[in-house]
Parts: C-alpha cells; structure tokens; sequence
C-alpha cells in the first residue's frame, strides 16, 4: 500500500486521496514523518501536509510533532516551528527536539532562547558535539548584544569553551574549526 500511495503522489493524485492511502499504509510513525519530508510534492506546503497526516497518526507521539516543527522550520515557518517543537517537548523531552528548537531560534537570531535550548540538549546528552557547536553559536550571537566589554569577554570566553568542547567531543568537526580561526 505505501508504493501505490508513493505511485498516487508522484502520479499527482488530489491530496485527501493520497492522504488517505497513506494513513492506511503507515506503520511507522518515524517512516510517516521522513516520507512526508522527502517525497511530498503536493499543491499545499511539506509541512502542512505532514502536520495532518502525523499528527493525525497519533495527537500524543512527540516525533510526529518534531518532525512538523523540522518541516515548519525548513518551510519558512519559524513561529509555527516553535510551537510544534514545544508540544513535542510537552510529550517528552528530547535532546533533538531541543536542538532543533535551538535551531530556530538561531535563524530568529534570539540568542538566549538558542542558548537555553542548545544547553538542554547538552544537560541531556553532554556528547552530543553538535549542540555543543550550537552552544557556542548562541554565545556567538550574544556577542552581538554584548552592552560592555566585560560582558563581551566574558561571552567571547564561554563561546570558546564550547568550541572546544565541540571538538574535544568532534575533532574533526570542520565548521568549528573554521569558527576558531
């Protein structure tokens, strides 16, 4: 049933037709959430139309609202992002949910949401070199709105720390390389 649900889509069938072979033929909660983010090229947004299928799948899987947030965010709906990750997190806390939520908040250049949610990834999983690197982009970004130069060493100072731990954790992580130059 998936591949003549994918067959549906690709054909161009209406959405509600697709979508309705398609909530027959999932199983998987993660499958339902990368199909809807790779092979979705309908009338209506990736994102919107992952929102009515997985989260129609089950209102209560913190993944399927994950995944509506990654969509939102990638599909220019930042603010929408933001919501769908905090209902994920209401579910469950998870350390990728709160990365991408940091995420969002770096492309809404809000350093101290970014910083927040980039630490709780961190406090739940403290190998996790990528939020870390995000750790120090939020600090990076603090930076920006440094009002003294105590304040601004003093962030300047923590965002080099987290760069280090960054490769401490991810030696061969190139972009913080290029960050430390």
């Amino acid at each position: 049933l998936k591949n003549e649900a994918l067959d549906l889509l690709e054909s161009g069938a209406d959405c509600m037709q697709y979508q309705k072979m398609f909530k027959l033929s999932i199983s998987s909660y993660e499958e339902a959430i990368n199909i809807c983010l790779t092979k979705v090229k309908l009338d209506v947004s990736p994102a919107k139309f992952a929102h009515e299928v997985c989260t129609e799948l089950d209102v209560v899987y913190y993944s399927a609202y994950r995944g509506v947030g990654t969509a939102l965010h990638h599909s220019g709906s930042p603010h929408a992002a933001i919501n769908a990750f905090q209902e994920s997190l209401r579910i469950k806390e998870d350390m990728m949910t709160y990365y991408e939520l940091g995420q969002v908040y770096e492309t809404l250049r809000d350093g101290e949401n970014m910083l927040k949610n980039m630490s709780n990834a961190t406090g739940l999983d403290p190998f996790y070199a990528n939020a870390w690197h995000g750790v120090a982009h939020a600090y990076a970004l603090l930076c920006e709105a440094a009002t003294s130069d105590t304040e601004l060493k003093k962030l300047l100072r923590l965002r080099q720390e987290a760069d280090e731990k960054t490769l401490e954790l991810d030696p061969n992580n190139a972009i913080c390389k290029a960050d430390l130059v």
